[in-house]
């Protein structure tokens, strides 16, 4: 099994390629879609594999063009519309199926090649496959009609479908030869060509699960909209069409009034035109064309239930696609050993910006492939210390952690001292409790630095002060303070305590934000219970805990003298 710091270093590697390769995605994906460019799926395909060659000639780690796939493909299709099935099921397929050649034959022009011809050829059956789910097994009768009676239209002998296969996959071949001689001619001069540096101006990182603050997320609703879609298709099968039709309307409607400004894919001209065309064809071809009626009932009402069928899968993952942005999923992909993935993916999506800004030239990859691939090739060193560099700042973070009123607050004050004795320069905040009869009645803030007092929080209802739990809290304390440790140039900076305030990003969390953007080694104090929930908020998987029932003060000292953060 690999090391931490081995598969982390992988996943940067993968988030490197796939943002990359997300910005190839979208950029020449919209330049070939603009300018009409037949086989544009074919063609956008044959540049990946282009560029998935020339890295493998660079990094060849097992699973890491895998890996790079699985953040291409989320950056390619988690958008705020709905999931894109098809570039996220395509782009996922290349990886598997490269990757998997390349095990199976060797890092060679035989692995590369047979990886590549799986891949474009694949493309023919996801086409395939993707129309079947979308529109039943209905939508064969009326292709399988247009085919034969195009063929008698066009006095055209009869062409079996075998041999329009075979011709389909002599074609895939040529391209994916052409494929590996390119990737392998940009790799090998990338290699022999200095480095090239890029600006890297990170966007906020991109959270994969953003909470939409007017509505609530729940976990049940994404299982319902999947036995939706089971239902929906059955009852679109057996059902009278007019029920599943009117059943189909109704969910539409209700998935709309909960997820407003979701339907682009739906608001589409192009898309209903689609489905018209459809509906048309089924009509006209569901029989044959051998009926002397112009327009055939149960054809119509075929045509019909496809449309329907799509507009019901577009719904449905649409609705699927917010679900999925529930911060109890991230929760749950950090538990299961998935938080690399997170990690990688919000660094590359952070990145994005500055890639499609700088460095992918539709023009000049159509006109020089092997350039512009080389190209690409050359930035990645630069972009991996960039992506190095922005996630080790989650490495300075020590954690006090216990249970309720356990003395997380008494062993940092102890730790405080130490700090003295060892001449460490520190600022921050230490939270001390007011009690009245056994009983926690308020807070009092001491800024470190100055030695400051301040009346954060009491149980009494106070005039001007914002209720959250029992506590009413003094806002003036929040923005005075917060204002002033985003400006301090300590290197050491002690927060107590962060708790569900933080957490929604209110309380010290604006102090915090800005000082994890500095670089600044932090020691947090947090109840146990809260502890993962504050991780993940902010997305921190390196941090040093030091749960105060194992651990001493001398412990943690010891861990900041000598710099293992």
């Amino acid at each position: 099994m690999l090391a931490k710091s081995t598969q982390r270093q992988i996943w940067l590697k993968a988030a490197v390629i796939g943002s990359l390769w997300a910005s190839l995605e979208i950029v020449i994906g919209s330049f070939l879609h603009n300018i009409h460019m037949p086989f544009a799926g074919t063609t956008l395909g044959f540049f990946s594999l282009s560029l998935l060659i020339a890295f493998h000639h660079k990094w060849n780690d097992k699973g890491l063009i895998l890996r790079a796939a699985i953040i291409a493909a989320l950056m390619r299709s988690l958008s705020p519309s709905a999931i894109i099935i098809g570039p996220m099921v395509g782009i996922f397929l290349e990886g598997l199926l490269l990757e998997g050649s390349i095990r199976a034959f060797g890092k060679n022009k035989l692995g590369y090649f047979i990886g590549a011809f799986a891949t474009l050829s694949s493309n023919l059956l996801q086409k395939v496959v993707s129309i079947l789910i979308f529109y039943g097994f209905d939508i064969v009768v009326v292709v399988k009609n247009m085919y034969h009676y195009a063929l008698k239209q066009l006095h055209f002998p009869s062409l079996k479908l075998s041999t329009l296969l075979v011709l389909l996959l002599t074609i895939y071949g040529v391209v994916a030869f052409i494929a590996v001689y390119l990737g392998s001619f940009a790799g090998k001069k990338a290699l022999l060509q200095a480095n090239e540096k890029l600006t890297i101006d990170f966007a906020d990182k991109t959270n994969l699960f953003v909470s939409n603050p007017n509505r609530k997320q729940a976990t049940w609703l994404l299982f319902i909209h999947f036995l939706i879609i089971i239902g929906g298709l059955f009852t679109l099968s057996y059902a009278p069409y007019y029920l599943s039709i009117l059943a189909v309307i109704i969910y539409v409607i209700a998935v709309k009034y909960n997820y407003p400004n979701s339907f682009k894919r739906l608001a589409k001209p192009k898309f209903w035109i689609q489905l018209l065309v459809i509906i048309l064809f089924a009509t006209l071809f569901f029989n044959g064309f051998s009926s002397k009626e112009f327009f055939n009932t149960k054809g119509l009402l075929a045509g019909l239930t496809m449309s329907f069928r799509a507009i019901l899968l577009i719904t449905a993952f649409t609705a699927i696609s917010f679900e999925l942005r529930n911060p109890v999923i991230k929760a749950v992909l950090y538990k299961k050993g998935f938080s690399q993935l997170y990690i990688s993916l919000g660094l590359a999506f952070g990145a994005l910006p500055s890639l499609l800004d700088q460095i992918i030239k539709p023009k000049i990859l159509l006109k020089s492939p092997v350039k512009q691939i080389a190209h690409l090739i050359n930035f990645s060193d630069h972009l991996l210390q960039s992506f190095q560099n922005e996630s080790s700042k989650d490495q300075k973070i020590i954690i006090i952690s216990g249970k309720q009123r356990e003395g997380k607050t008494t062993f940092l004050k102890e730790v405080i001292a130490l700090l003295k004795k060892e001449n460490i320069s520190f600022d921050g905040i230490i939270a001390e409790g007011i009690d009245k009869d056994g009983e926690r009645i308020g807070f009092d803030l001491i800024r470190l630095k100055t030695g400051k007092s301040y009346p954060l929080s009491t149980t009494i209802p106070t005039f001007n002060y914002t209720q959250y739990g029992p506590f009413f809290f003094n806002d003036n304390i929040f923005q005075e303070v917060n204002s002033s440790l985003k400006n301090t140039t300590a290197d050491l900076v002690i927060i107590d305590e962060i708790g569900p305030l933080e957490i929604q990003d209110k309380g010290w969390a604006p102090a915090i934000e800005q000082l994890l953007n500095n670089n600044t080694t932090m020691i947090w104090v947090v109840r146990k219970p809260l502890l993962e929930r504050v991780t993940n908020h902010w997305k921190i998987s390196q941090a040093q805990v030091f749960d105060i029932g194992k651990y001493t003060p001398e412990n943690l000292v010891n861990a900041i003298k000598k710099g293992s953060l």
